[in-house]
């Protein structure tokens, strides 16, 4: 598990922690990370696992929406952040910056995803338009796309769930 936000009294406090569980003693452990390229702190992110390292994409820190994606090896404890590409315009998702909050209101920044071999569908929202879209980003190439669909989808909820029910053949 990764960042999170909590609010006793007083402002949102986010959080860069990273905690293991343990099946064996039903326990939570925070892991001593390192690495320069640690995500700031936030809450709202996306997290996955992928060969050997935990992905973590985007979030909010009270101010901020991020895209950005960072991963921790989780042999070594070590963060890096990762480059990525957009197969065109407006091909990537896009956050926004210099919120300003009012009266403890937080923004909605959940992505939803899941993991297919190696491509991450991300159901994120475009600001710009007010609707969710698909994204995919092949983790081979570290570049985004779009997923075009036959209709659009409004952003009518703050969440969003995203799930895969068998994919179609292809001959």
């Amino acid at each position: 598990i990764f960042g999170g936000q909590c609010c006793v009294g007083g402002p949102y406090e986010y959080f860069n922690d990273a905690y293991r569980f343990s099946f064996e003693s039903y326990s939570w452990h925070k892991l001593e990370c390192n690495g320069a390229d640690r995500p700031c702190p936030r809450s709202q992110s996306f997290s996955f696992i992928y060969e050997g390292h935990m992905y973590v994409y985007g979030g909010y820190d009270g101010r901020t929406i991020y895209t950005d994606l960072h991963k921790l090896d989780l042999a070594s404890l070590t963060w890096s952040k990762v480059e990525t590409s957009s197969a065109g315009t407006n091909s990537a998702p896009k956050g926004l910056m210099n919120l300003t909050p009012a009266d403890f209101h937080v923004y909605s920044a959940r992505p939803t995803g899941v993991l297919i071999g190696f491509k991450l569908l991300l159901l994120a929202e475009c600001y710009e338009r007010g609707l969710n879209v698909l994204y995919c980003l092949n983790l081979k190439r570290m570049r985004w796309s779009i997923v075009k669909s036959e209709q659009e989808i409004g952003c009518g909820g703050i969440h969003n769930h995203l799930a895969v029910q068998g994919l179609p053949a292809r001959g």
